[in-house]
């Protein structure tokens, strides 16, 4: 056998044990215990759901001063757009141009 053989072998059976044995199934469906299923009213289900939204931490205003550094570092041009468009808000002046507008246009609004 040459040796490029055997370098070629002993890859496979080295890729061929490295491969995962196969695992059974396992649907999240079985994992669900009927017996701790709750079945509320619309207006339980949607006083529980205006609870958790209520209790939830929000993300936006948990950011220190390390995530606003690595933001200003990470997207300059971005926090440079984000602050003109603040200090248009505050003055009542819209300009719809960017992506995120439904309908751009050049002329400006004011009010």
């Amino acid at each position: 056998m040459t040796y490029m053989k055997k370098i070629l072998l002993i890859s496979l059976l080295f890729f061929v044990a490295s491969l995962p044995a196969k695992q059974a199934y396992v649907s999240i469906l079985d994992k669900l215990n009927p017996d701790s299923v709750r079945v509320l009213s619309n207006e339980k289900a949607a006083e529980y759901l205006l609870q958790k939204y209520r209790n939830k931490e929000n993300l936006y205003l948990c950011a220190d001063a390390a995530n606003i550094e690595n933001i200003r570092k990470t997207f300059p041009e971005e926090v440079k757009t984000s602050i003109e468009v603040a200090n248009q808000v505050r003055q009542q002046y819209f300009l719809f141009r960017y992506d995120w507008d439904m309908e751009k246009t050049n002329v400006p609004y004011q009010f």
